[in-house]
Parts: C-alpha cells; sequence; structure tokens
C-alpha cells in the first residue's frame, strides 16, 4: 500500500469512526490495525489528529465515565477496568475518576438495588 493510500486510508477510518462517537486514540489505533494501515503511518495520522484536538483520551474517559455510571451505575472499579480496555492511560483513568462525587455512587448503588428487589419480587 502506497503512503498516500494508506493515509488516505487512516484518515478516513478515523473520521468516520470518530463521527459516530467519541474513540480512545488506542481504540482508533486498533481500528487502523484491523485496516491494515501500516503502524507509522497510523502513528502520524494519530498524532495529527490529537494536535488538532480531535483525539483526546482525556475528554473521551470523561464522556466515558459520565455516559456508563448515568446510564449503567456503574461503580469507579468498574469504570476503570471499563477504561483500561479502552486503552485510557491510568494516570488520566485516576484522574477522572477522582471527579465523581461519592454519593453519586452510592446513589447509583442504590438504584440498582431497589431495581433488582423489584424484579425479584416479581418472582
Amino acid at each position: 500500500m502506497l503512503r498516500e493510500e494508506a493515509e488516505a486510508l487512516a484518515k478516513k477510518v478515523i473520521y468516520d469512526r470518530l463521527a459516530v462517537r467519541a474513540q480512545s486514540r488506542s481504540d482508533l489505533a486498533q481500528a487502523l490495525a484491523k485496516k491494515l494501515v501500516p503502524e507509522e503511518v497510523a502513528a502520524a495520522m494519530l498524532d495529527k489528529f490529537q494536535d488538532a484536538g480531535l483525539i483526546d483520551d482525556e475528554e473521551f474517559a470523561r464522556g466515558w465515565v459520565q455516559s456508563r455510571q448515568s446510564s449503567k451505575g456503574l461503580s469507579s472499579r468498574v469504570l476503570a477496568m471499563e477504561l483500561r480496555q479502552k486503552g485510557v492511560a491510568a494516570e488520566i483513568s485516576k484522574e477522572v475518576l477522582a471527579e465523581l462525587d461519592p454519593a453519586d455512587e452510592i446513589q447509583a448503588a442504590h438504584r440498582l438495588l431497589q431495581g433488582t428487589i423489584r424484579s425479584m419480587a416479581r418472582f
């Protein structure tokens, strides 16, 4: 694959994935690898997108944590595991998770428990 073709493919893959939702740099790198974009081209394109502010693992992590905690009521431990699976650096995960309000986590756990109790009462 010529470098120009690889760069064009990398841009398309990155734009297409970012158009759907925010992505971690690691997720995008995996998508490029699946499309057989050479590693050096992928890294250069990811750097360009990151420099332009279109890839930001910290903002991705904040959005992920907000979404998953509000929709699923997940604990910070589970969220940390998910961020690790998404390739977010441990220091970024710690920083973002430290911003969580412990009271919100307790309320989410209570909602989850209440839902479980209601579903068990049907039996």
